[in-house]
């Protein structure tokens, strides 16, 4: 089996483009019979019934049309259009060709795949606005809502598909509003993404207000029981660093800062390091399964590698689309025999070049050495 790249980046234009980290190799995976008309909005991992391999990948667009990608050959199979008055902003496969989908007016169904359809079996009402849908990895019986004015919700799957009065309980926690500020004015509602980071669906968020926020749907308290603040512009990322255990994490912002954060000092100072490079707005941050490194894709069309470790820019690839969304496989890049095999070619045709190239040199100031002398004698017989 070959595998040609370990990151995934959408785009605005609807490409989707894979990157080879390792030999700094771009590949167009999917382009659309008409570039920018049908953005892709979301890249999601097919990691239903406990799977660990990242060999599928779905595709969500911006008229939520949803496609299937696998790794192994590389081909794009169409799945099915949800019919929406409003895009999708989340999607998680639940198995058992099942989604659980949620577009930004609020509507949560959860879909089956049927004669190379879509078809809606349950439907709830996530409330408006809405931001982004997630599932807990730890958990894949769990997952979240949240958007503006639409504080965190986390829904129970196995209660929402049992039957119709059973909908209302299917929310196992519903977040509430921080008190009032220091001059009693209502704190507004934005969030923007979040992330599970146990089991115990414990829930990082961020905020359109610069806010990250950390609840606990274990504890009596509804309301977050720590928060900081993270500059002072919106933050649209966040992601878990896997290679720390999960107790670090990242996040982004629309002025392209990002930075990394450890949840254990959520109560003082979180801030481990401040990542620089980036010019625009960081639309998605993804970390390497095992390795200490992050993959982030903001608007100014590159896709930066950082490591988490040595806190430094590895690599960054220029995309020529503002992009969207952004995956990083666990992947080792093959083909290395072949790629041994054309280094061999090139260094025995460089070898080749190299010995006609002495050969021309050796002759060459033989006959320019007799150039000089004819031009010597010239000059001296007309001075003569």
């Amino acid at each position: 089996m070959t595998i040609r790249f370990n990151v995934l980046a959408g785009c605005e234009s609807g490409i989707v483009k894979g990157i080879d980290t390792s030999n700094c190799g771009v590949y167009v995976i999917h382009k659309p019979a008409a570039t920018y008309a049908d953005a892709v909005n979301l890249l999601e991992w097919s990691l239903a019934n406990n799977e660990t391999d990242y060999m599928e990948v779905f595709i969500g667009t911006q008229k939520n049309q949803i496609m299937r990608l696998k790794f192994a050959d590389e081909s794009i199979e169409s799945i099915g259009t949800i019919t929406r008055a409003s895009p999708l902003k989340g999607l998680a496969y639940l198995g058992e060709n099942r989604f659980v989908t949620c577009s930004e007016n609020g509507v949560l169904s959860i879909d089956r795949i049927e004669n190379e359809s879509l078809v809606s079996e349950i439907e709830a009402n996530a409330g408006p606005d809405i931001s982004r849908l997630r599932i807990n990895p730890f958990n894949r019986d769990y997952f979240g809502t949240g958007g503006k004015e639409n504080d965190l919700k986390i829904w129970s799957i196995t209660e929402l598909m049992k039957n119709e009065k059973t909908k209302n309980k299917s929310v196992i926690f519903q977040a509430k509003n921080v008190r009032p500020n220091a001059f009693r004015l209502r704190m507004p509602v934005w969030v923007t993404d979040f992330q599970f980071i146990d089991e115990r669906n414990r829930c990082l968020v961020s905020t359109g207000h610069h806010q990250i926020r950390l609840y606990d749907p274990q504890t009596s308290a509804r309301r977050p029981v720590h928060e900081i603040e993270f500059e002072q512009y919106p933050i649209m990322s966040i992601a878990l660093l896997h290679s720390s255990n999960n107790q670090h994490f990242l996040a982004g912002n629309t002025q392209g800062e990002m930075a990394q954060f450890d949840i254990k000092r959520l109560s003082s100072s979180a801030m481990i390091h401040k990542y620089n490079g980036v010019m625009g707005s960081i639309r998605s941050i993804d970390t390497h399964p095992t390795l200490p490194l992050i993959a982030s894709a903001s608007i100014d069309q590159y896709t930066r590698i950082h490591n988490a470790e040595t806190y430094r820019q590895v690599s960054k690839f220029y995309l020529k689309s503002r992009l969207t969304s952004v995956l990083f496989s666990p992947h080792s890049i093959a083909n290395r025999e072949e790629q041994q095999e054309k280094t061999v070619e090139t260094n025995t045709e460089e070898t080749e070049n190299d010995e006609v190239w002495s050969q021309f040199k050796r002759k060459l100031p033989k006959e320019s050495s007799e150039k000089f002398v004819s031009i010597l004698t010239i000059n001296q017989g007309e001075t003569s």
